[in-house]
């Protein structure tokens, strides 16, 4: 895929007429609610990112690396929802982005929030996108899986 190393499978917010989302966090209520699993990850680096935000770079992310799922703001850790996620626990997962800031929420109690991000040309990711390859060493087999059994993406103003 180009513009990355690793593999993935993700669904990209898209608007209704088949445009591309955009939206900012200064402006409106922008969410994305998720029930999904982990149920796979690469042998030799199991990390995979499951829920994101995005712009023109990587925003918010939402990731696991073997029993840790955690959310990263660009390249820095911000917060720990579950440090010890077993494969194949349902989950609950949701995102908001308004006045600037965003909430990660993990089942409906543990919310880990960025204060500060103010951004534009934003829009939601979800989906499996392995941390992985044969460069990191995995062999060319190894996967990730995320099975995701309700999406649901909403804004308000």
């Amino acid at each position: 895929q180009r513009g990355s190393q690793y593999a993935r499978s993700e669904l990209r917010e898209m608007m209704p007429n088949g445009a591309m989302a955009t939206w900012s966090t200064t402006s409106g209520t922008h969410r994305m609610s998720i029930e999904q699993r982990i149920t796979h990850l690469p042998v030799v680096k199991p990390q995979l990112i499951c829920g994101q935000i995005h712009n023109q770079d990587y925003l918010v992310l939402v990731e696991i690396a073997g029993t840790r799922l955690y959310v990263r703001h660009v390249d820095t850790e911000v917060g720990v929802l579950d440090s010890d996620y077993a494969l194949g626990t349902p989950f609950t997962l949701e995102i908001v982005a308004k006045n600037g800031a965003v909430a990660v929420t993990y089942n409906h109690r543990t919310t880990v929030t960025i204060s500060d991000m103010r951004a534009d040309g934003c829009y939601f990711k979800a989906g499996c996108y392995v941390q992985s390859s044969v460069a990191t060493g995995d062999a060319p087999t190894a996967f990730g899986q995320v099975q995701i059994s309700r999406l649901v993406i909403s804004h308000s103003e």
